[in-house]
């Protein structure tokens, strides 16, 4: 399919108008978070932006300030931004992988859980 035709299909569906663009990556980003937070043992999923605030996460219930600080500040001793890091203790473990240069996916789970 040449470019040209790319672009026709996402004028004809609405996908350049803003509005519609913003809602279908929320409708993505909340689908990603579902799936992952589907897995038995998964306790939590966060997405985090650059400033070091959770943008969303689910359940919304649960606090994930303190661990979205913590694992900020683990990542800034590192010299290079990984693309994953995995903490483990004896009873759970954090997993965070990074989205984009700006945003990262933080989960926590139970040790028996395979997310990785």
């Amino acid at each position: 399919m040449r470019k040209s035709s790319i672009l026709h299909c996402r004028q004809a569906s609405g996908l350049e108008h803003p509005a519609v663009a913003h809602d279908w990556h929320q409708m993505m980003r909340t689908r990603l978070m579902e799936d992952l937070l589907g897995h038995d043992g998964v306790k939590w999923v966060a997405l985090i932006g650059a400033d070091a605030l959770p943008i969303d996460f689910l359940p919304n219930n649960c606090d994930v300030d303190s661990a979205v600080a913590m694992w900020i500040g683990l990542d800034s001793l590192l010299k290079d931004t990984p693309a994953k890091m995995l903490v483990r203790t004896n009873e759970a473990l954090m997993l965070s992988q990074r989205v984009d240069e700006n945003r990262l996916l933080l989960t926590l789970a139970d040790l028996n859980v395979n997310i990785g």
